[in-house]
């Protein structure tokens, strides 16, 4: 209950045409049984699947039969390069009354190409100000091309003047997809 996922549908889409997308909701394994007057758990069937507890009903709510079942949070649609930035998390910490912060970023890149990525991962302030220095490049291989973790990015910024309210940004160069993960042996193989 309550899982983030999502799927790469490239292979299934019509470029040129329309693309439906549905999702199939199943009900829960006990739905329980519910009276018209509400009250804690009616029959004590519908406890059997729950994740959160309100939904059981109680004397200030009815019990809900299918339990939140379906989508309870927003479906977006992603266009995403070779790889995938994956759940980019920055923590800043400041020092000397706001004058310096440390940024520490992770984030996991998705490659599910044939190809090797050498990636730089950018991770920059959207507004550019006064004496601030807020770019920096991590450049890391993933000799599998599969799954790439970036960990312990860091940066000390000098006279940090950056509003509550500036966003930044992680974003990844498509540089380096030159070395095929697979190579054809001269035998054909």
């Amino acid at each position: 209950m309550f899982q983030r996922h999502s799927l790469d549908v490239t292979d299934i889409l019509h470029p040129d045409g329309q693309n439906l997308l549905a999702f199939p909701v199943h009900l829960p394994d006990h739905p329980g049984r519910i009276l018209h007057k509400g009250g804690q758990g009616v029959d004590h069937e519908i406890g059997k699947d729950v994740a959160t507890q309100y939904v059981l009903g109680w004397d200030w709510m009815a019990p809900i039969r299918d339990r939140n079942t379906g989508i309870w949070d927003e479906v977006s649609v992603s266009i995403t390069g070779r790889v995938k930035i994956i759940d980019p998390h920055l923590v800043s910490l400041f020092f000397d009354e706001y004058k310096r912060v440390y940024l520490h970023a992770t984030t996991e890149l998705e490659n599910r190409s044939a190809w090797v990525a050498v990636c730089s991962l950018i991770i920059q302030c959207q507004k550019i100000l006064a004496n601030i220095l807020m770019v920096h490049v991590f450049t890391s291989k993933d000799p599998c091309g599969m799954d790439l973790q970036i960990h312990g990015f860091s940066a000390e910024v000098g006279s940090v003047g950056i509003a509550v309210a500036d966003t930044i940004r992680a974003t990844m160069s498509q540089e380096g997809w030159q070395i095929p993960l697979f190579k054809q042996l001269p035998s054909g193989y």
